[in-house]
């Protein structure tokens, strides 16, 4: 039997929703339940487009290009993760990992979510960073 109630100790609830990264919870039927807003920050969207649908609605109604991790996850009952790109432009990697019960079935999916645009940006700035270096020392006198 899936246990529909989803308690975190106060304290712990309020590390989980002020996480930088957003997070989100589905149930087994895979309806959002819980979201930080880290993940509104992130995909661009309101908390209210989230809350209390599921992933695969919001896909269907073209919030996310792509078949949603968290409800692979639910249906292949194993992590999953890649990268999804919602209606806003933005590009977020996303990890969903099924929580299971002790009989083997998913209670929850628990979903993390990064701003890819914000590490591509980090990527090129390092890369401009290296190609100045190097251009500097074949400037200098030997």
């Amino acid at each position: 039997m899936v246990n529909n109630t989803f308690q975190l100790p106060p304290d712990e609830l309020e590390n989980w929703y002020n996480l930088y990264d957003g997070v989100s919870l589905s149930d087994h039927t895979g309806r959002i339940i819980m979201i930080n807003p880290g993940l509104s920050r992130i995909t661009g969207l309101p908390p209210d487009v989230f809350l209390h649908q599921s992933m695969i609605s919001l896909y269907k109604r073209g919030y996310f290009a792509y078949t949603p991790f968290s409800y692979k996850a639910l249906k292949e009952r194993k992590i999953m993760h890649g990268i999804q790109e919602t209606c806003t432009g933005k590009k977020v990697m996303a990890t969903a990992k099924p929580i299971l019960d002790s009989s083997g079935s998913v209670c929850y999916v628990l979903v993390g979510a990064k701003d890819v645009t914000k590490l591509r940006g980090l990527k090129e700035e390092l890369k401009r960073e290296k190609n100045w270096k190097i251009h500097t020392m074949q400037r200098l006198p030997n």
